[in-house]
């Protein structure tokens, strides 16, 4: 997957209110830290050392109305984060630095259904794409597949 990919409905806000973040991985999968830029494209933030592997942490400072998400390194599988409310959230939105300690972004894995899971481990499986079209699957699964979904889910209110 590009390092920039484009998403029109989500985009970075020029606040210039400094926030800070600590993304922790508390999954067992290699996570990708995405900044959503100005332009709605995402920026991997963990390109050079290959994601974020169990327990590892990235700090970043940042700013208020810069949105942030996570896919698995693997398999480009959403992954989601616990915010104050201890639900999983999908993008995560720095608030501004109150002075104190940045703010803890665990990274986990949601409940996912069983095809997804399925897919996910099909995925992970084969090298090739190509070769989706010569299993004895049903057309819907070849698609999910072939192009997982990479949409973003944005919180109700944004």
């Amino acid at each position: 997957m590009p390092s920039h990919q484009r998403n029109s409905a989500l985009k970075s806000d020029n606040s210039g209110i400094l926030a800070y973040a600590t993304f922790v991985n508390c999954s067992q999968r290699n996570v990708r830290v995405y900044w959503i830029n100005f332009q709605g494209e995402r920026e991997d933030y963990t390109l050079e050392r290959g994601g974020l592997e169990p327990r590892q942490y990235l700090s970043m400072t940042t700013f208020e109305g810069h949105p942030w998400i996570f896919r698995d390194g693997d398999t480009n599988d959403k992954l989601y984060f616990k915010n104050r409310q201890n639900r999983l959230q999908e993008v995560f939105f720095p608030e501004a630095w109150d002075g104190r300690e940045a703010y803890l972004v665990r990274i986990q894995i949601p409940v996912y259904s069983l095809q997804e899971l399925c897919c996910q481990r099909i995925r992970k499986l084969l090298k090739n794409k190509d070769v989706v079209d010569s299993l004895g699957l049903p057309g819907l699964v070849k698609h999910q597949l072939r192009n997982p979904d990479d949409s973003v889910n944005l919180p109700v209110g944004s």
